[in-house]
């Protein structure tokens, strides 16, 4: 992986420009925290990740051992399995494995994912400025595609936006139980 790192993008050659949510033009920031919000790749070096955790390059550097371990448990969210070793456990497949990945966003507007499903031997990866949600939301649909699931991101925007619809329904029922029963009990009276 020989684009990857923490260096000045603003100091490089041949690097994707940035935009803004609006599509215009952005500065390229340096970011204090470089570990957490610096870190550049390509296109081509994050093939390159991607192939040595699917063992599809036979000198890989990673060990079989340290790729199992990455698909672990190491944290639960709301008792759902979410995080690996340094990847978001996105949905179980249907061969008992795990999609795995990370996904990031930073300013103005950069969104990027990697997502693997080891089962299937495939995986996503999207790099986009103009849309801090963009690549998320693209990650979250193949998720949905290789595995039938909601990738666990998804789960808490599922959850808002049926809430509106559960409250009428749990509404609706409320109503149909109080207003018989007031009404018995307003004629019993």
């Amino acid at each position: 992986m020989t684009r990857s790192g923490y260096a000045d993008l603003s100091t490089m050659t041949n690097t994707a420009g940035s935009y803004d949510a609006d599509g215009r033009p952005a500065p390229i920031y340096r970011y204090a925290s470089r570990a957490a919000t610096g870190f550049t790749t390509s296109a081509g070096d994050l093939v390159k990740l991607v192939l040595a955790h699917l063992r599809s390059v036979p000198e890989s550097p990673l060990a079989q051992a340290t790729l199992a371990s990455m698909r672990v448990t190491q944290a639960r969210t709301l008792g759902a399995d979410l995080w690996g070793l340094g990847t978001v456990l996105y949905a179980p497949t249907r061969e008992g494995d795990l999609v795995f990945g990370h996904d990031g966003t930073n300013e103005p507007a950069i969104s990027a994912t990697v997502r693997i499903n080891p089962s299937a031997k495939d995986a996503i990866i999207v790099l986009a400025t103009g849309s801090k949600t963009l690549a998320s939301r693209l990650g979250a649909e193949w998720v949905f595609w290789q595995t039938g699931l909601p990738d666990v991101l998804t789960i808490p925007a599922e959850i808002r936006s049926a809430g509106p619809i559960l409250g009428l329904g749990v509404g609706g029922i409320l109503l149909l139980v109080f207003v018989p029963a007031w009404r018995r009990w307003k004629t019993h009276r």
